[in-house]
């Protein structure tokens, strides 16, 4: 035992006033309402209603599958011009936060299994297209022998050399909708090969925002999922493998994580605004019902056949393009008017709060997209969205501002403490989890966690947990200069 540990034993013996442990659980905020017809118009809300029943879960799940698959299946076909210099591609990432027993997987699967009906169709018709195609190159290479013998035969008599038959074509691409577990290397070969885009599912998001919160600090998949979010291009160069290129990638983004989980990966890394770019939703489990009937999975798969329907634009190069759907000029001044509501609010909010509140503009534009399009696929209308209107704008303003910023709120309620607070609470975990009975300043700091790099940042955090009686501070004079360490009230660590 050293001398710090000795000192800890012994002042444990005098008792110490009860520790405040809501340091470790401070106030979340309630879920909002789920705003249903509000935003999805009747028709949507009315399947999302029984698909939630159906499988036990709270709608608020079955609506983000939604909105994030028609993102998928539109893709790179479609983006929105808000005003010149300002378009947003339709890429939408979330993450439905909650205990294993919320039913999130069931949740999702009530959209992602119409999705692989259309995945298997789509595949089966590109793998008998790839049949067809393997016994026309058979018979292609066949007749291009022929020619080269002709062709030499023709060399050396000085006859005109015949025209050389022509090719079996491209090799059909077999579509990939859904990807799940994959490397970044493998994500832009699928795109290069799907660039209208796919859906990227994650039934476990840990392992994936582990990472990208990881990408202030050097991780490795950071930029590409950075790029990803912004449809920007992506190219990749690996010794003794071709490059690989995607001139826009189109990866939508969703699953699950537990809270726990989530808050862990948050308190440890730094904000470099990954996180605040997925949609965070978290509403309370709700009572299981017994439904009277379950959603009607052909309507599903027929609206996101008609999504994946939709043609990217062809250039007069060959190559390809979105088409841009624009905003009315109404919708336009509503944007404004947000954006400056927005501003105003900002010294209301810290943390990724703040960071999830200043994505909220595009992300707005990008779900008025999605809306314009949901609503074309319920309708009988064969023409698709020409405009992004007030209409559509006006809910999808409804549902980020009304709905997700109150969401974002309650996800994020640990780090949007102040500073101070935030670095005790990450101190009071380590404390706790590694049953400390004393510690120095140089133990904390070596374990490199958000808040908690400097002695300063120390000093700050141990203050706090002072007022909380979950410390006392011991000084000691040794030979060349006075130390300080801190001792841990039993009552935190030796409860656990």
């Amino acid at each position: 035992m050293n001398v710090h540990d000795a000192f800890a034993s012994a002042r444990a013996a005098d008792g110490w006033p009860a520790p405040d442990m809501s340091i470790l659980d401070p106030e979340r905020p309630s879920p909002p309402r789920f705003p249903d017809a509000d935003v999805f118009g009747e028709g949507w809300a009315r399947w999302i209603e029984r698909a939630a029943i159906s499988k036990g879960a709270p709608p608020d799940y079955v609506a983000s599958a939604l909105l994030v698959v028609a993102s998928a299946m539109i893709g790179n076909a479609r983006w929105t011009g808000v005003w010149p210099g300002w378009k947003e591609p339709c890429v939408l990432w979330a993450m439905n936060i909650g205990l294993p027993s919320s039913s999130k997987s069931p949740a999702l699967d009530a959209v992602i299994s119409p999705l692989q009906q259309l995945e298997k169709q789509i595949r089966d018709d590109a793998e008998a297209e790839l049949r067809e195609f393997a016994g026309n190159a058979e018979i292609a290479e066949i007749a291009d022998l022929e020619w080269k013998k002709q062709a030499k035969e023709a060399v050396a008599e000085k006859r005109e050399v015949p025209p050389r038959p022509e090719g079996p074509g491209p090799t059909p691409i077999v579509p990939d909708l859904i990807v799940q577990e994959s490397t970044i290397e493998k994500l832009v070969l699928l795109m290069a090969d799907n660039p209208k885009g796919f859906l990227n599912l994650r039934d476990e998001l840990a392992g994936l925002l582990g990472n990208l919160t990881r990408y202030a600090g050097g991780g490795s998949d950071g930029p590409f999922w950075l790029e990803a979010y912004g449809g920007r291009p992506y190219s990749q160069h690996r010794v003794g493998r071709p490059p690989a290129r995607a001139d826009r990638l189109s990866i939508s983004l969703l699953g699950g994580i537990q809270p726990d989980k989530l808050n862990s990966l948050l308190m440890k890394a730094d904000d470099d605004g990954m996180c605040a770019r997925f949609m965070p939703i978290w509403p309370e489990p709700v009572r299981p019902l017994r439904p009277s009937q379950g959603p009607d999975e052909a309507f599903l798969l027929t609206a996101l056949q008609r999504l994946r329907g939709l043609k990217l634009v062809e250039n007069e190069d060959g190559s390809f393009r979105p088409w841009i759907v624009p905003f009315t000029d109404g919708a336009q001044a509503a944007m404004l008017a947000l954006k400056t509501d927005l501003q105003a609010e900002e010294a209301s909010r810290s943390g990724l709060l703040l960071s999830f509140a200043g994505k909220v503009p595009g992300l707005t534009a990008r779900i008025a997209l999605v809306l314009a399009h949901l609503d074309w696929v319920e309708s009988t209308l064969d023409d698709y969205p020409r405009e992004v209107t007030t209409n559509h704008f006006g809910r999808a303003a409804h549902f980020t501002v009304e709905y997700l910023l109150p969401m974002a709120a309650r996800a994020y309620a640990d780090t949007s403490l102040p500073e101070a607070e935030r670095a005790a609470r990450v101190l009071a975990e380590i404390i706790v989890g590694e049953r400390w009975q004393s510690f120095s300043a140089r133990d904390v700091t070596a374990r490199k966690r958000r808040g908690l790099r400097s002695t300063k940042d120390v000093e700050k955090a141990v203050a706090v947990l002072e007022d909380a009686n979950w410390v006392e501070r011991h000084r000691e004079q040794t030979a060349t200069k006075p130390r300080t360490s801190f001792i841990a009230n039993p009552a935190v660590w030796g409860r656990t």
